[in-house]
């Protein structure tokens, strides 16, 4: 890796969960786009809405198990980047992505 440089792969995961995510508007100030912080797989559980996108076997009364669980919270928390990514790159696809630019999440490219 190149001194400064942040890489980010985009797994089909990431796009299964932004396609999925719902967007709406936040009013506050100018308004903008934004995913819906508390359903943003469309309902309030958002464990189990991973689980139903990803074809994961949820049980209603234990949720997920553990490995599971911690598989979701971080491909879920990492859609933050794959979606700055698809933005900066105006394509959502699958693969390694290198930010030359430690303070500008706009200049990430396609590296594979």
């Amino acid at each position: 890796m190149i001194q400064g440089t942040e890489t980010f792969e985009i797994k089909n995961e990431h796009l299964e969960l932004l396609k999925r995510a719902f967007v709406s508007w936040d009013s506050g100030e100018y308004g903008a786009p934004a995913i819906n912080s508390k359903r943003p797989y469309g309902n309030s559980d958002v464990e189990r809405d991973i689980a139903e996108i990803f074809g994961w076997k949820y049980d209603e009364e234990e949720g997920l198990n553990e490995e599971q669980s911690k598989k979701a919270l971080t491909i879920h928390k990492e859609t933050k980047t794959a979606l700055q990514i698809a933005l900066a790159t105006q394509k959502f696809e699958t693969g390694v992505y290198l930010n030359y630019e430690k303070y500008d999440d706009t200049k990430w490219r396609k590296v594979d």
